[in-house]
């Protein structure tokens, strides 16, 4: 509890610019606790209601991220643009321990912080005066990570892309081959939109595969 309270105090007087980076380093050290939980002695009724609590503070503290990234988007965007960049960079080191718990409720989260993040970068670089070459460093790293996910995806013998549902994998594919001869032609809006459109059928497979009971889907991980 004194920890809590030294957290809230630093949350009360951080910089506005820095809010949204403040929740989501709180995050990442709830992770990080729930990690840990294993290792403490305690009962199992105990570690249940630790992992719920851990879990809860944990989204919590990210939905608070996403909803100052936006405040600050309205309020000064040409400050947005840098502090998105960061959260970015914080949401993935945040996803790779969210990974560890196997913790889907904040992964889901975390991946809409990450593209929340996005757009403000696409939407914002006139007002931040954010370079042609940035923008499409960040949209192509974000296409990178969806081709990684998707062929993750397909390599599970899963619920997630069998069947009709092959479809929804190759419209995927096509959608993210199409944002990236956008990027060529530096149209990032159209490229954010198919970006936006494949995170949505990948997420949906995920789902699929999380739900399915399939042994395979030991390969997400």
């Amino acid at each position: 509890s004194v920890k809590r309270t030294g957290e809230q105090v630093r949350v009360a007087f951080v910089a506005p610019q820095d809010r949204a980076g403040l929740q989501l380093d709180l995050a990442e050290k709830r992770l990080v606790e729930l990690s840990e939980l294993s290792a403490r002695s305690l009962t199992k009724e105990e570690k249940q209601e630790q992992s719920t609590k851990l879990t809860q503070e944990a989204d919590e503290s990210i939905a608070i991220a996403q909803k100052e990234l936006l405040r600050l988007t309205k309020e000064t965007p040409e400050k947005a643009v840098q502090v998105a960049t960061q959260i970015k960079e914080r949401a993935t080191r945040s996803q790779e321990q969210a990974e560890k718990v196997a913790s889907a409720n904040v992964l889901l989260r975390l991946d809409e912080t990450k593209s929340a993040a996005l757009a403000v970068i696409v939407k914002e670089k006139e007002a931040a005066k954010v370079s042609d070459q940035e923008v499409t460093a960040h949209l192509e790293e974000a296409i990178s990570e969806l081709e990684e996910r998707l062929a993750r995806l397909e390599s599970v013998h899963a619920a997630g892309f069998q069947g009709d549902n092959v479809q929804e994998a190759q419209k995927a594919q096509e959608t993210l081959e199409d944002a990236r001869a956008s990027l060529v032609r530096n149209d990032f809006t159209i490229a954010l939109v198919g970006i936006t459109r494949t995170r949505d059928i990948i997420l949906a497979g995920e789902r699929s595969v999380a739900t399915s009971g399939d042994a395979a889907t030991d390969g997400l991980q």
